[in-house]
């Protein structure tokens, strides 16, 4: 975000080392692109700050799972465009 790139999704763990997942989300909620599409991934979904994120995923998934959301988000994207 600080870099100014251009990205539409970010995927993030809930439980990191040096953060967690929500705190990346009320970081990037609160920044100049809050439109972000937000996906939290956990293996403890009663940790996850459900009214920050776009959708959330249980550990373990499938690759398949993720790749799902992607072109959903994709998708989404490209309509609204």
């Amino acid at each position: 975000l600080a870099m100014d790139k251009a990205f539409d999704l970010v995927i993030t763990d809930i439980q990191m080392p040096l953060t967690d997942g929500n705190e990346v989300a009320r970081y990037i909620r609160s920044s100049s692109k809050p439109g972000v599409s937000l996906v939290a991934m956990t293996v403890f979904p009663d940790e996850i700050e459900r009214e920050l994120f776009d959708y959330s995923i249980e550990k373990p998934f499938k690759l398949e799972t993720i790749d799902k959301i992607i072109r959903a988000f994709g998708d989404r994207n490209a309509e609204a465009e």
